[in-house]
């Protein structure tokens, strides 16, 4: 299993086999990446997975106590596109939270989401 931010490199992630294998490896990188890289650290107090998975993987408290959602999401082929329907649940979710100050989507894709202004 792979743990650490060190063990969690892109090739190393791609390597897996199965795609959720890949998706969750992804979802451990980012919180780990938002727990220890300087300019999330200093700005994010805790980030932690909801205790139910309804579309929203991970949430961020900042030190003002506003409360971030945040959406992964890996892509095997980097040149696919998310698309609205892939996002939809997360900012139905995050729109409808009144704790929900901000929302955050990290995602491998090298194009932008699609239909954007719809989310």
């Amino acid at each position: 299993m792979l743990n650490t931010i060190k063990q969690l490199t892109p090739k190393r992630v791609s390597a897996l086999e199965e795609p959720k294998d890949k998706g969750d490896a992804f979802e451990r990188f980012i919180q780990l990446y938002l727990q220890t890289a300087p300019q999330y650290r200093l700005l994010l107090k805790n980030v932690w997975k909801p205790d139910q998975d309804f579309g929203i993987d991970f949430l961020a408290e900042i030190y003002n106590k506003q409360t971030w959602s945040i959406q992964s999401k890996f892509r095997s082929d980097s040149d696919s596109a998310l698309s609205y329907k892939e996002l939809s649940t997360f900012k139905t979710l995050s729109d409808n939270s009144e704790n929900i100050d901000f929302c955050l989507v990290v995602h491998t894709s090298t194009k932008p989401i699609k239909n954007l202004l719809l989310i």
